[in-house]
């Protein structure tokens, strides 16, 4: 099934982890699966968005992706031999609730209960995702996360999930990367739904937050061995220049993109001095309605890919954050002024997972973390069955010491998922970047290892 030798541990630098740390990957389901139209699954936002003019580039679509959906048992006897511990997915909401509320399809839960079972059967430890970006579109048309009855749709879909599959998972992960899901949808429009509003930006991201924790609460009830919790993109601020104006920004944009999700989340307000700022966007709330985000929590998900390097703006609270969300990522990695980016554009910038595990030890009383997503796109080279993605392997190797280093000085961190498993449809950026430890060729659905890949294996075997 799997031709050529592992990646030479004499080249490995493996990090040193504990025992019990739980090492895996990560995929999301739109970003994979495929079938978008397959046995009763509904339109989703994201099905909208790339089957609309100019939102993507090449007019590419996730129609088919990974084909996933169809290639489940050949994808999970990969992540066996490759010898990880668990494995991140998500769930897809209109593949359960076609049209997000009322009747339930059975075939898309039974497509999550064979993968679940299948990742049991191989000793793998499913992390399971609700919602990773993939709002049905005939929510999206009663304006979707901007009004606050999304909450209750939700739930709904929360409810069935664990009814009908909650056996089967033992550790629940409510939303991906509430901020980017709402800057990036809500206001920039370079996601779907593709909205510019800046309104429409707090009101969602209030209502992800409420829905966080309402369904936090009922994951918990139902199921009160599992582990719940969230997922949160936190990355390092940086100021442009030495200019007071650009150290500014840092402050204010660590309140805009850190704590008014982490706040809340955590210690049940959110910080006044953004407020002072933002009042005239935020949406009217209760005190019951802080009460219903603050809810117990098992864990926080860290997803990090470098660190973010802000200047002063009189546009958005006082800060440029455009250079995390370009438009156009360039066409493949470079140099710098001595620095290292990715084809994402992205700095790499190891300490970014040491710092933000000191920043969560140090100011929210060291809650239990897992590395949800870290990982690279590179411009990978197939060639006689084989990708040498050398620069990935280094990213992971030091971002894994990153990641000791925090562990050795007291931080809670307890795992680490790669992104991704597979090369994936990359949102607006189609096909072009690839994050994988496993190559997929489009045209045919040929799965390749990496090096990266088989840099994981031996880390595994070393481990054992």
């Amino acid at each position: 099934m799997h031709t050529g030798k592992l990646y030479s541990q004499s080249k490995a630098k493996f990090p040193h982890l504990p025992n019990d740390f739980i090492v895996g990957t990560a995929t999301s389901a739109y970003q994979i699966e495929g079938a978008w139209q397959d046995e009763g699954k509904g339109e989703s936002i994201w099905d909208r968005f790339v089957h609309t003019a100019g939102k993507i580039k090449s007019a590419e679509t996730a129609d088919i992706a990974c084909n996933h959906y169809h290639l489940v048992d050949d994808d999970v006897a990969l992540l066996k031999y490759l010898g990880f511990d668990a494995y991140r997915f998500s769930i897809s909401w209109p593949r359960i609730l076609p049209n997000g509320t009322g009747q339930i399809n059975q075939r898309g839960l039974d497509f999550y209960k064979r993968l679940l079972e299948q990742l049991h059967q191989h000793n793998i430890t499913p992390f399971v995702t609700l919602y990773h970006w993939d709002l049905p579109q005939a929510l999206q048309e009663q304006t979707g996360w901007a009004n606050p009855e999304c909450v209750n749709w939700f739930l709904e879909y929360v409810e069935v999930v664990q009814r009908e599959l909650g056996e089967l998972i033992p550790n629940w992960i409510t939303f991906n990367e509430i901020f980017v899901n709402c800057v990036a949808g809500q206001f920039l429009g370079i996601h779907a739904p593709g909205r510019y509003n800046i309104w429409a930006h707090y009101q969602a991201m209030h209502n992800q937050m409420r829905s966080h924790g309402l369904s936090a609460r009922l994951l918990k009830a139902a199921h009160p061995t599992s582990q719940v919790g969230v997922t949160l993109d936190l990355r390092p601020i940086y100021p442009l220049s030495s200019a007071q104006t650009d150290k500014d920004a840092v402050h204010f944009a660590d309140l805009t993109m850190r704590r008014m999700l982490l706040d809340p989340i955590l210690k049940g307000y959110y910080p006044q001095e953004h407020l002072d700022r933002a009042w005239m966007f935020m949406p009217n709330y209760s005190p019951q309605e802080l009460a219903d985000i603050h809810a117990p929590i098992d864990f926080i998900g860290v997803n990090n890919y470098s660190r973010d390097i802000v200047s002063y703006s009189p546009w958005f609270l006082g800060h440029n954050f455009m250079p995390s969300y370009t438009v156009h990522a360039p066409e493949q990695e470079y140099e710098e002024n001595g620095k290292q980016y990715t084809a994402m554009g992205w700095e790499i910038y190891p300490d970014s997972l040491y710092e933000i595990l000191m920043l969560l030890k140090d100011e929210y009383n060291n809650p239990k973390v897992y590395i949800t997503e870290n990982g690279a796109a590179f411009n990978d080279v197939l060639s006689r069955g084989r990708v040498h993605d050398t620069k990935r392997v280094d990213f992971y190797q030091r971002y894994m010491q990153s990641l000791s280093k925090a562990i050795d000085q007291g931080s809670n961190c307890a795992g680490y998922f790669a992104w991704s498993f597979l090369d994936n449809f990359e949102w607006h950026e189609g096909y072009k970047k690839r994050f994988g430890i496993v190559h997929v060729d489009y045209a045919n659905q040929k799965r390749t290892i990496k090096d990266s890949g088989y840099w994981f294996r031996d880390l595994q075997a070393s481990r054992r």
